[in-house]
């Protein structure tokens, strides 16, 4: 697409959003306005296990890579402030801290380094109109089906003013390396019961391969999902390949903007994505959805300016879903959506709709915005800002009643990287610079993460009032990642008062698949003192202590348990009792497995 004038009208229609994605330059004045008295703060930690799903309205809204259910916060925030006075999450994510500080009639200050980020923490907190909301998403489903319906008719036609098309199902292309011809994986690699297979014959040369020896050569329909009644499978027919080939050579509409930013070659994660040939964010579409994608941008970066940010905030909320990121699984026949924290190409691409999955998606949120304030206590609100946790200067000393926060955990996310899709819509980009992560494309290892780490820590401890509390949730497999953790609170003079477990309740895709990948999250419980924290750690938690707390531990308590159960156990054992871990999950899974599935001995006869 060239880069024409209505092209740059399109942009910078981004910068009529009442949201800014730099430091929120009313933020002091949101702390001075309304501030409750402060009638000091508990002495006790919260001193209990925190068990809470992701099954609520308010996770389906919009998806993000990690997310604290808000109603685990909620716990936190009601037993560490009164109603009025504000919390604080400087690393803020989608803004479930803020959801959970409305629920509770508090006010809060959500801050994050990515702009994609504080958008989304500002559409998920923000006071919508619902009924509003919803009739304005009508109307630009309306008017982008009459522009757009025809890219989803197939061969069934239209059946009673629906469209009967409501996904193709695509298939990664190979290259055979015995014989470089190209194949499909669905007709190559599936057994019977459609399982993928590890290794499988090529369809010409019969040799006997697997995908990763295998090199991309693009995508193939394989299958065809139609009916408005019934869904009914079949492979795509002449109609359907005529269709896809007639939107292909369409002529790009000029009303039309898309974001057209390179990928990286270099990066922790999203470099994989150019061995699939996705060199720009708009080829991790189909023509057909991008299309679809940029009509509904169109419209709804026209709509009213009180409702255009949820409306954009709907468009983004599909997008990863409607992207080559999303993920088929043919044994149970279902799309569970892309897989959380990675730019993972799947095999299987189910294109869905985009229309279903709009009109999904609208209800998802207004759902969320009516749950949100539905039951809550006056007095709640949020004030979004886009800066690093490193400096929040802008925040006078001593003005925070708590802070609970979610902070990256060290290389497992590559937030700035995994956000790019969304940055490159919204026209902004985070600034990597004090971006709190280990990554070698960035140059930064265990100690430079420590170091901005700290720092936060530091910011944190300064706009704390005296006695106040925070609250760190967090987890890693890396006992060198838990040391800078520790190292960092103690330079802030922050010491764990209580530290217990977070159960999301819900296993994570690295948690189901990967068995050195950490299961719970632990929550430390840090409180703000006038009495410098003793900086004198205890020794070194060794793999050889390990043992010996799980050891005692199944003894004392024999019930059902898993390594990464006792390991989040271990963790918050030697945390509270400042000794610096010293040992890895992989290690650790060893000596829990080796105690809970000890081998049998035959007893000896007399």
């Amino acid at each position: 697409m060239k880069n024409d004038r209505r092209a740059r009208e399109r942009i910078r229609m981004n910068d009529n959003i009442p949201y800014s994605p730099t430091v929120n330059p009313h933020l002091a004045e949101f702390l001075r306005a309304g501030r409750a008295p402060h009638n000091g703060y508990p002495d006790e930690p919260f001193s209990a296990d925190v068990r809470a799903g992701k099954g609520t309205s308010f996770y389906r809204a919009h998806t993000y890579h990690t997310k604290v259910p808000p109603q685990g916060i909620e716990a936190f925030i009601a037993h560490y402030t009164q109603p009025g006075q504000v919390v604080l999450d400087p690393f803020c994510g989608s803004g479930m801290t803020g959801i959970a500080a409305i629920r509770q009639g508090r006010r809060a200050v959500l801050s994050d380094l990515s702009p994609a980020a504080t958008f989304f923490a500002f559409n998920h907190t923000r006071p919508v109109d619902v009924d509003a909301f919803l009739a304005a998403g009508k109307n630009i489903m309306q008017k982008v089906e009459r522009e757009y319906g025809w890219l989803y008719a197939t061969s069934d036609r239209w059946t009673d003013g629906k469209v009967p098309f409501n996904k193709t199902l695509w298939s990664l292309t190979l290259c055979c390396p015995a014989c470089d011809a190209q194949y499909a994986l669905w007709h190559a690699a599936l057994d019977a019961n459609r399982k993928v297979l590890t290794e499988y014959p090529c369809p010409k040369c019969g040799a006997m391969i697997t995908k990763k020896q295998s090199k991309p050569a693009g995508m193939e329909p394989v299958r065809v999902d139609r009916g408005s009644r019934g869904i009914v499978e079949a492979a795509p027919d002449k109609h359907d390949l005529q269709l896809i080939s007639r939107i292909n050579d369409l002529p790009w509409p000029e009303d039309l903007w898309y974001p057209t930013n390179p990928i990286p070659a270099k990066g922790d994660e999203i470099r994989r994505l150019h061995g699939y040939g996705i060199t720009t964010v708009d080829k991790l579409f189909t023509r057909r959805a991008l299309l679809c994608i940029a009509a509904l941008w169109r419209e709804a970066g026209r709509a009213a300016p009180a409702l255009r940010p949820s409306l954009l905030f709907a468009v983004t909320g599909i997008m990863q879903r409607a992207s080559r990121l999303n993920k088929f699984i043919p044994s149970l026949n279902i799309s569970p959506g892309p897989i959380l924290g990675t730019m993972y190409i799947p095999g299987f691409y189910p294109e869905i709709n985009i229309f279903q999955l709009f009109r999904r998606k609208l209800k998802a949120i207004a759902r969320s915005h009516t749950d949100l304030r539905t039951g809550a206590p006056a007095g709640g609100s949020v004030c979004v800002s886009t800066q690093t946790a490193t400096d929040l200067s802008n925040i006078p000393d001593e003005s925070i009643d708590y802070v609970f926060t979610d902070p990256p955990f060290g290389s497992n996310i590559q937030y700035s990287e995994l956000n790019l899709l969304w940055e490159s819509w919204l026209g902004t980009q985070t600034d990597t610079t004090c971006e709190a992560v280990i990554s070698k494309t960035q140059r930064k290892a265990t100690g430079d993460y420590g170091a901005l780490m700290a720092q936060a820590f530091a910011e944190i401890r300064r706009v704390l009032r005296p006695g106040a509390w925070l609250t760190l949730v967090f987890h890693n497999s890396s006992g060198e990642v838990w040391s800078a953790i520790q190292n960092a609170l103690d330079a802030a003079q922050l010491h764990a008062g209580s530290v217990h477990t977070f159960d999301k309740a819900h296993d994570t895709f690295k948690m189901v698949t990967a068995p050195g990948a950490v299961g719970y999250d632990i929550v430390l419980n840090c409180r703000k003192s006038d009495v410098p924290v003793m900086r004198d750690c205890g020794e070194p938690a060794s793999i050889a202590a390990a043992r010996e707390f799980v050891c005692e531990f199944i003894a004392a308590d024999p019930g059902e348990k898993s390594p990464r159960l006792l390991h989040a156990r271990a963790i918050a054992h030697f945390m509270i009792r400042r000794r610096p871990i010293a040992f890895d999950y992989a290690e650790f899974r060893l000596i829990a497995e080796e105690q809970l599935n000890p081998p049998h001995t035959e007893k000896k006869e007399d």
